[in-house]
């Protein structure tokens, strides 16, 4: 009866994939930590990290807080999904197409500028 209970709940924990930028965030900081809190510049690092993959300051902000709770009372990082994966799923980025699309506006924006530059200093 206990190991059918324990499947039943193992099954209805959530799961972060390791690319995952929640649990990115939270193994960097778990791998920073020096005597259970970080530096300030470790934290600022992880606050631009956390921004690059999208996640939101308060989200990353949770996330050390929950990695050093950990720490703290000697429980494993993995212990620590059923936490992080309450926080909110960060949005996916631009697109790689989005990103080309843009550029492609801004050069062709540069060449009329200086198409007409050039066509006012000649006239």
């Amino acid at each position: 009866m206990r190991l059918a209970a324990e499947s039943r709940d193992a099954n209805h924990k959530p799961a972060l994939d390791p690319t995952d930028p929640r649990w990115i965030l939270a193994a960097r900081a778990y791998s920073q930590l020096e005597d259970q809190t970080l530096t300030y510049q470790d934290r600022e690092r992880l606050l631009r990290m956390g921004r690059q993959l999208g996640v939101r300051p308060s989200d990353v902000n949770m996330i050390i807080a929950i990695v050093q709770d950990h720490a703290r009372r000697g429980i494993d990082l993995s212990e620590a999904v059923e936490a992080i994966a309450l926080l909110k799923q960060p949005a996916a980025g631009p697109s790689a197409g989005w990103i080309w699309a843009r550029w492609a506006a801004a050069i062709a924006t540069a060449l009329v500028a200086n198409a007409l530059l050039i066509w006012w200093l000649t006239a």
